[in-house]
């Protein structure tokens, strides 16, 4: 069956523009319908585009990132997010805050959560446990998000703190480990920063400043360089160490010293006190100073009773060197009594040549009461005065001879010194009775000088006299003079040397014996 339509149909002529424009209306509604849904589809890629970047960035920042409604529903989350509660994208957006964190945590969070819903920033830090059971420490920030005055939700940032906790505990542990060593020394100890001012002091310290009045400018944040300044005045003579103190930590502070020492007094009430200062730089970058007081009361009370106890044996040494060389004096004169009594000429001659080594040997017990010195002897200054003491002795006319004597200052001990006065007595007596018995003029040398490239000294005796006889080498082993010179010689550590003529030479070579100290036992004897 079809069905056939009239052909004969004419429109309406005022039908055809109206026709015209629907189809003009249609194609511009079609035409901007389009274009809305370009700028749509356009609109709908830049969001997606801006919500990946935004995606990108926040996975990005080091700690959890989400947004929260303000029915608190998760409506974004980062990687951190996701990585700390072991969760995906699509578990995470919709959740409930409260059926994320658990009862427990979500009421420990809940002030904060009404505080930021209220329209105020919360900062707050938390334990969280994370899905692997472990404790993690963060510190939370939320973030009010409003529009037009409205809170429409809020951004949580979340940051995991626990190695930075870590990193506290391990500090506090060190610093309490440090303050435990500094509390376990003995001394007062405090530490300045590089203006001076007290910034730590341990347990010796505190105390002692308790126990001396209050800690006030001892304390930590005082200047203890302000506290030197004020406690020195000026006008006191008697005591400076605080000046000398601030002086002296200044100057290591500034760089301008590597160490400061002072001992000064600080009397109790009830005890005379003395202390010790010691100051170093502290190492560290800003630089300060470590200070630190230990008494030394008892060194100094003992070392009072040591100088005590020296100068009574000073004095009691003194008095025995005094007796020794007055009685060496009444031996001397018994001596020149018996050689005055005594008709035989050789008595006489010995008799006086013994006059002359006691006096050398007092001469130099005299040397020691005057100088107050134990220990050593100038040899040089020992020489010139046995010399000189000897030549008045032998009574010689003035003129007659001339005494030249070179000696340079060298230290030594007392047995040294006593065997090289023996020998010169001797060997100047010689040289008087021999080289000069027809009472002819002249001189003698006496020289005392170190040997060039040698730790030897050389003790050198000559004259210009007679001169040694033709027969000296057979008389030589029978002459007591000769053979005592010999053995003082050996005393000294040295070998006599004896010139082959004409003129007489005597030298000695020897090593200087380094003077060493007394020491002396009294012991006390029961009766």
């Amino acid at each position: 069956m079809s069905l056939d339509l009239p052909t004969n149909i004419v429109a309406p002529v005022w039908a055809l523009p109206a026709l015209t424009l629907v189809l003009i209306a249609a194609g511009l509604w079609i035409f901007r319908l389009r274009r809305q849904v370009a700028a749509q589809q356009r609109a709908v890629l830049a969001l997606q585009e801006a919500r990946q970047i935004a995606q990108a960035l926040s996975d990005h920042v080091p700690g959890m990132l989400g947004y929260w409604t303000h029915d608190l529903r998760c409506s974004f989350a980062n990687k951190e997010y996701l990585t700390w509660f072991k969760r995906s994208q699509q578990q995470m957006l919709g959740i409930s805050m409260q059926e994320l964190l658990g009862e427990r945590l979500f009421s420990m969070n809940e002030p904060y959560i009404r505080g930021v819903l209220a329209g105020k920033d919360q900062q707050f830090e938390r334990q969280l446990i994370r899905a692997n059971g472990e404790i993690g420490h963060t510190w939370a920030q939320y973030i009010a998000h409003k529009v037009n005055g409205e809170v429409r939700g809020f951004v949580a940032l979340v940051l995991d703190i626990s190695e930075l906790k870590k990193a506290e505990k391990a500090l506090r542990e060190s610093e309490a480990f440090n303050l435990a060593v500094l509390n376990s020394v003995a001394a007062e100890i405090a530490v300045l920063d590089r203006k001076g001012i007290i910034i730590a002091v341990n347990q010796p310290w505190r105390q002692f400043a308790e126990a001396n009045g209050g800690p006030k400018n001892g304390s930590v944040g005082h200047s203890y360089l302000d506290n030197c300044r004020s406690s020195g005045d000026p006008a006191q003579a008697t005591d400076s160490s605080p000046l000398e103190a601030h002086a002296g930590i200044a100057a290591v502070l500034s760089g301008s010293k590597r160490s400061f020492n002072l001992e000064y007094p600080c009397d109790s009430p009830t005890e005379q006190r003395w202390f010790a200062m010691n100051v170093t730089p502290l190492s560290r970058d800003e630089g300060g100073a470590v200070i630190s007081h230990s008494s030394i009361t008892q060194l100094k009370l003992i070392e009072a009773q040591l100088q005590r106890s020296l100068q009574d044996k000073t004095a009691l040494l003194l008095e025995v060197h005094h007796r020794v060389k007055n009685n060496l004096q009444v031996i001397t004169s018994l001596l020149r009594l018996e050689a005055g009594r005594s008709e035989n000429a050789a008595t006489k001659a010995a008799l006086k040549g013994m006059q002359a080594r006691i006096r050398s040997m007092s001469l130099l017990h005299e040397t020691i009461y005057r100088s107050g010195t134990f220990a050593a002897i100038d040899l040089g200054a020992h020489i010139r005065q046995v010399a000189s003491q000897s030549l008045k002795n032998m009574q010689v006319e003035d003129g007659l001879l001339q005494l030249h004597v070179q000696a340079q200052n060298l230290q030594v001990g007392l047995d040294q010194a006593t065997a090289c006065g023996l020998l010169v007595t001797e060997l100047v007596s010689n040289c008087l009775k021999h080289g000069f018995a027809d009472g002819r003029a002249g001189e003698i040398r006496i020289g005392l000088a170190p040997k060039p490239d040698s730790t030897l000294w050389s003790l050198h005796v000559s004259d210009n006299g007679a001169g040694l006889p033709s027969d000296f080498e057979a008389r030589k082993g029978k002459s007591l003079g000769l053979q005592l010179v010999g053995s003082l010689a050996t005393q000294m550590g040295g070998i006599l040397q004896i010139g082959a003529g004409p003129t007489a030479e005597f030298t000695v070579d020897f090593e200087p014996e380094r003077p060493a100290a007394i020491e002396i036992n009294l012991a006390r004897s029961s009766l």
